[in-house]
């Protein structure tokens, strides 16, 4: 519990002791003489190590120091043998130049399963180096080894995962490497384990997501047609019209969770594409202002964009920007009472600015910090909570971080709130595709379409969709049942494939007739 300054004179402490324990601070080590005072003020000529010590999940945790006391080295080998002994980790020391072990503490025999006697003497390589005479890493290559992953092979010639530290140091007037090291075989396997949940994981969301949307789909699909139907009298319209606004609330709490699922996952990958970002800002906005209008609500949604259109055709992945602006604006909309929704974008300092303002009831400084976790949801005291997962802040973090952009937020209770999403700016290279105006039905007569799915429900509403084209459409249940169709020489001028189907899925279907025809 006393000062280090009790083994060092002031003129020490400034001259060699504060500039080593800075390097050690820094680099996680640190080697070379240091001036010591013995208990009678008298000056002591030593050499110093310092190695940082991490856990198995690389926190430092601490230092080990070693003094070497030139005046007393036999007091010094004692000590030395004591300190190694006394750590939980493997430690080797070796010969520089014949690259042969010259000591090791009891954790490194046991790792080795040999006796201390069979070590001492044989070449490092044997046990806890692979490299070829002439490519230590240390000596020839001069390649820093801080807490490295690699092997360790003990006598029975078994791999062991190791965590490896390898300096070179100054031991009795000799130069040495001293090899530090820690077993990581448990933290592998719980690595593999944790690997193996998230795979099956993601496998179950995949699955229980498409379990969940196709008869979800089933019910707004058909919802959608019914509702186009002219003879439906106005309240049992009135009716359907809340099915498929509840329908797709529940489609989009499913996603919200299939997405955060993976994200943590690590499953959510990005995929790039060039498009009008205008337009799509645009479509967001003319999306919520509908809406506003069914809903009568007493605010206004206003879009600003004074960007040229040539610096609206952008490579991003587009996705993931509606995803996030379209949360953003579904939150301003949500927690706006009155006043206004505004959406505006903005190009500075090479990266995308979407920023969306609200004149709603704000957040408090308290709760700032929070509102990007996961399940957080801003409550007042005189309501309840919200709808909604409470995620859908938290996406958005996520995906803007995956995209090399942030989001930054400004607000104050009863004021409102500002979030600025901001990403990498990449113009697109490729030509803007022009937009259709108008969509017509085209006329298919002669045509067939091959319908791949195994779900009959979705089947008669593609069917159902695709009649007033005139086209013949044929239904094949599988990947094996259109294989089949198409190995018979049949014609299908548009194919509408299932990905996820028994017997062979979509993918592979795809593959096999794209080299048939």
């Amino acid at each position: 519990g006393n000062d280090i300054r009790i083994f060092h004179s002031e003129a020490q402490m400034k001259r060699s002791v504060l500039p080593s324990l800075g390097q050690a601070k820094l680099s996680g080590s640190y080697y070379g003489e240091i001036e010591h005072i013995n208990k009678n003020g008298q000056e002591i000529r030593s050499l110093m190590s310092i190695n940082n010590i991490k856990n198995e999940q690389g926190k430092p945790i601490g230092f080990i120091k070693v003094v070497l006391n030139y005046n007393n080295s036999d007091a010094y080998d004692n000590r030395l043998v004591t300190i190694l002994e006394s750590v939980a980790f493997g430690i080797i020391i070796i010969d520089p130049e014949t690259f042969n072990i010259l000591e090791l503490n009891g954790a490194a025999i046991k790792y080795l399963e040999d006796t201390k006697q069979n070590i001492i003497g044989k070449k490092c390589r044997k046990y806890i180096c692979t490299a070829n005479e002439g490519d230590c890493p240390v000596i020839d290559s001069d390649i820093p080894v801080n807490n490295s992953e690699c092997f360790l092979y003990n006598s029975k010639g078994e791999s062991i995962p190791i965590l490896k530290t390898a300096k070179k140091a100054i031991i009795g007037n000799k130069d040495v490497i001293i090899e530090s090291f820690i077993d990581i075989r448990d933290l592998k396997k719980a690595q593999e384990q944790a690997e193996d949940s998230n795979r099956l994981k993601t496998a179950f969301l995949s699955n229980i997501s498409h379990e969940i949307r196709t008869p979800l789909n089933h019910i707004l699909g058909f919802t959608s047609l019914v509702i186009e139907d002219a003879d439906i009298p106005e309240t049992y319209l009135g009716y359907l019209k809340i099915v498929k606004r509840s329908g797709n609330h529940l489609l989009k709490i499913i996603e919200d969770i299939v997405t955060i699922s993976k994200i943590e996952a690590g499953h959510h990958a990005i995929s790039e594409n060039e498009f009008q970002l205008s337009h799509l800002l645009y479509g967001i906005f003319a999306k919520y202002q509908s809406e506003l209008m069914r809903t009568k609500k007493q605010i206004k949604i206003l879009f600003e964009n004074a960007l040229e259109s040539k610096k609206c055709f952008i490579k991003a992945d587009e996705t993931k920007v509606k995803q996030v602006v379209e949360n953003l604006v579904s939150n301003a909309v949500k927690y706006t009472e009155q006043g206004y929704v505004s959406m505006a974008c903005v190009i500075k300092e090479k990266q995308v600015q979407i920023i969306i303002q609200d004149s709603g009831k704000g957040i408090s400084k308290d709760q700032l910090p929070f509102i990007f976790e996961s399940f957080r949801q801003v409550a007042d005291n005189d309501r309840k909570l919200s709808e909604g997962t409470g995620v859908g802040l938290t996406i958005c973090k996520s995906l803007s971080n995956m995209m090399g952009g942030n989001i930054a937020v400004e607000s104050e209770p009863g004021t409102g709130s500002k979030f600025t999403f901001s990403f990498p700016y990449k113009l697109a290279e490729g030509k803007e595709k022009q937009s259709l105006e108008e969509v017509t039905t085209p006329n298919l007569t002669g045509k067939n379409i091959l319908i791949v799915e195994d779900e009959k429900i979705n089947y008669l509403y593609l069917k159902t969709l695709l009649q007033a084209t005139k086209a013949h459409v044929v239904w094949k249940q599988n990947g094996i049942e259109a294989l089949d169709y198409m190995s018979k020489g049949y014609k299908a001028d548009l194919i509408l494939m299932d990905m996820q189907m028994p017997e062979m899925d979509g993918y592979e279907a795809t593959l096999r007739i794209r080299r048939m025809n």
